[in-house]
C-alpha cells in the first residue's frame, strides 16, 4: 500500500504497521528448516513456541504438548509439516479456534495440511490476518482451489527452494553424496 502510494506521490505515514519484536512465532514441526527460522525470529527479539510430535526439546524454541498449545497467543505461525494422516487437514477449524491473535500463517511444509476451505472462511471473517504459500495439494492447485480467490493471501507457484544458490547447493550435495558412495561410504 505505501509502495504503490509512493509511486502515485502519496506520503501515507499513517499506515499502520507492526514489529517482530515480542511478538510469538508458533512453529508447526522444528525440524531444519524450522530452526533456522526460530533462529532468526530470536534476533529479532520474537517468542518462539513450537509443537512437534517428535521432538521433545529444542534449543530455540519452547516445546508445548500440542498444536493448540503452540497457536494459542501466536502473532504468526509458521508450518513445517511433513504430510500424514495426521497432519493432512491439521490447520483446519479446530485449531483456528484456537487462535487468539489473528496471526498471520505461513506453510512452507505440505499444501494439504491446511484445510484450504477453513483457510478461506477465517480470512474472509478475519480469524487469520494473513495466509502465505508455496505448497499445494497439487502443482499446480485445481482452478477451483479455494485460497487462489481468497483475498489476505499471498501465493507462490512452490519455487521456495529454487534460488539459484540453493540450487548449487543441492547439486554440491549431491555430488558428495556420490564421491562417498563411490569411496564405499554408506549414506
Amino acid at each position: 500500500e505505501v509502495h504503490n502510494g509512493m509511486k502515485k506521490g502519496e506520503w501515507l505515514k499513517s499506515v499502520k504497521r507492526t514489529e517482530l519484536y515480542g511478538k510469538t512465532l508458533a512453529l508447526l514441526g522444528i525440524g531444519n528448516i524450522a530452526s533456522k527460522v526460530a533462529e532468526r525470529a530470536l534476533a529479532f527479539g520474537m517468542k518462539v513456541v513450537a509443537y512437534d510430535k517428535y521432538v521433545s526439546s529444542s534449543p530455540v524454541a519452547t516445546m508445548v504438548p500440542t498444536p493448540a498449545d503452540a497457536v494459542r497467543e501466536a502473532d504468526y505461525i509458521s508450518m513445517h509439516l511433513p504430510l500424514t494422516d495426521e497432519t493432512e487437514g491439521m490447520f483446519g477449524e479446530d485449531l483456528i479456534k484456537e487462535c487468539t491473535r489473528k496471526p498471520v500463517v505461513i506453510n512452507t511444509g505440505r499444501g494439504p495440511c491446511v484445510d484450504a476451505e477453513a483457510m478461506t472462511a477465517a480470512l474472509g471473517d478475519g480469524r487469520i490476518s494473513w495466509y502465505a504459500t508455496d505448497v499445494y495439494p497439487s502443482d499446480p492447485p485445481a482452478p477451483d482451489y479455494p485460497l487462489l480467490s481468497a483475498e489476505h493471501v499471498t501465493l507462490t507457484p512452490h519455487i521456495g527452494a529454487s534460488s539459484e544458490e540453493n540450487l548449487l547447493r543441492i547439486g554440491d550435495e549431491a555430488c558428495a553424496i556420490i564421491d562417498e558412495l563411490v569411496k564405499g561410504g554408506a549414506l
